[in-house]
């Protein structure tokens, strides 16, 4: 079986979360990159595809029926190669981040900004361990 040639991939994410949530800005959020970067994805599929797949107005972008259909197959494409790699990951998609961190510190700062961290990265498990010295980390001394 030989595989046609892709389009770019990362302007296929772009493409895609910008669908998804009907604005670059949204889009640049979702992916960590900046809108602009967004923008020339979008374009540079656009160009590789030879048609036009939103429509742009100052309240954010809306597809065009091409844009629609396109949407169509590659969110589930993607979503295909998202499971392909789950089922691959031991105890599949979830990773842990460790925190080695001073109580007072956690309480007043870090607790009230996990559940946005959780947000933005689903599976991610954490683990907060209070140390309130910091003199040693794994061993290591400070």
């Amino acid at each position: 079986m030989s595989i046609q040639r892709l389009p770019p991939l990362n302007a296929v994410r772009a493409f895609e979360a910008a669908a998804r949530l009907g604005s670059y800005v949204a889009a640049s959020r979702d992916l960590h990159v900046t809108q602009p970067a967004i923008g020339r994805h979008v374009k540079l599929l656009e160009e590789w595809l030879g048609v036009r797949l939103f429509d742009r107005t100052p309240r954010g972008v809306s597809l065009t029926p091409a844009g629609q259909r396109y949407y169509e197959k590659i969110a589930s494409a993607l979503q295909q190669i998202a499971d392909a790699g789950h089922e691959l990951t031991p105890g599949g998609t979830a990773r842990w981040l460790k925190i080695m961190v001073v109580p007072a510190f956690a309480k007043r700062w870090l607790m009230p900004r996990l559940e946005a961290l959780l947000e933005q990265r689903p599976g991610l498990k954490i683990a907060i361990e209070p140390n309130p010295t910091f003199e040693a980390v794994d061993g290591q001394r400070a």
